[in-house]
């Protein structure tokens, strides 16, 4: 599936209030899903094996457009990201919702943002985008200069990042990696293990700086935590841990993050954010991705290959 040529889709979705769900999409040269137009939705499918070509923002998925969604999806294999939120046919990303959606086996083959799960390039401001609860593992590349699992670009900006699990495997330079005039950006939430730097990295910052909407709170971190290359000042950064021992958790192997002792220090250690963690169980919120004591969140789709 897929142009050989110019990398355009298997299902190219173009409209408003569109709805691809319970699908499977596999194998092709190009994207596998291209979605745009407003207010459409790609939800509960697998969809695998894209960009043979290796062309730039092909992806399994690959949506631009108003409001979005993109929902509790299984993502596997792909030469670079696997989905591409980017600026098409002139047309920026506004309001997106990339939520639940399983991601493993990527960047096997591509450079620079071809070695991110998710990625952004040319959009600005992207409308208060939400990018939770997703689980990324497996970054299959070799040239890790800036290899990460969630890439906001050239001064994309106005996003929420929070209750991810990114898992490196290795080959994984930071969880999160945000270039060139970021702004309103808010990290709350996520484990991030098996990176090389770090779990978000800032790095050359042009243009105005507006600290106090530069947020990274309540993230668990089996590394280092924040770091910044090539920028002045300092972001806002509050109730983390860094360098947290995998035995405190679960089973790392297994992708299993949950913390697994109650007398772990992140337990109510993190800050009340509103619409962010209302309803935790402690006294406070519990640091990372999951709450103890609370059932767990899944990521996936309920529908497989055969």
């Amino acid at each position: 599936m897929g142009g050989p040529v110019d990398g355009t889709a298997g299902l190219y979705i173009k409209g408003d209030n569109n709805t691809l769900k319970n699908s499977i999409v596999m194998y092709g040269w190009g994207s596998l899903v291209t979605l745009l137009g407003s207010n459409s939705t790609v939800a509960n499918s697998h969809i695998e094996n894209a960009n043979w070509i290796t062309r730039q923002h092909t992806a399994n998925i690959t949506v631009s457009g108003a409001n979005q969604k993109i929902l509790n999806n299984t993502l596997r294999s792909c030469t670079g990201k696997m989905i591409a939120f980017i600026l098409y046919d002139g047309v920026p990303v506004k309001g997106i919702t990339i939520r639940g959606n399983d991601c493993r086996r990527y960047a096997y083959a591509m450079f620079d943002g071809g070695t991110a799960c998710f990625y952004t390039n040319g959009n600005g401001d992207l409308g208060g985008a939400e990018i939770s609860h997703n689980v990324i593992a497996e970054n299959m590349t070799r040239n890790d200069r800036v290899s990460c699992g969630i890439y906001l670009d050239d001064g994309a900006h106005n996003a929420v990042i929070h209750h991810n699990v990114i898992h490196g495997g290795g080959h994984c330079r930071s969880g999160i990696f945000t270039h060139r005039g970021n702004r309103k950006i808010r990290v709350y939430h996520n484990s991030v293990w098996a990176v090389s730097n770090c779990a978000w990295l800032s790095s050359v910052w042009t243009g105005s700086r507006d600290a106090g909407t530069m947020i990274y709170r309540n993230n668990h971190s089996g590394g280092l935590g924040y770091s910044q290359n090539g920028v002045r000042g300092t972001i806002t950064q509050d109730h983390n841990r860094q360098r947290v021992p995998d035995a405190e958790l679960v089973d790392v192997a297994k992708m299993d993050f949950r913390i697994r002792r109650g007398n772990s220090a992140s337990i109510d250690a993190g800050r009340p954010i509103g619409g962010i963690n209302n309803g935790h169980t402690g006294d406070g919120p519990d640091l990372g991705a999951y709450e103890f004591g609370s059932d767990p969140w899944k990521a996936g789709a309920t529908v497989k290959p055969h």
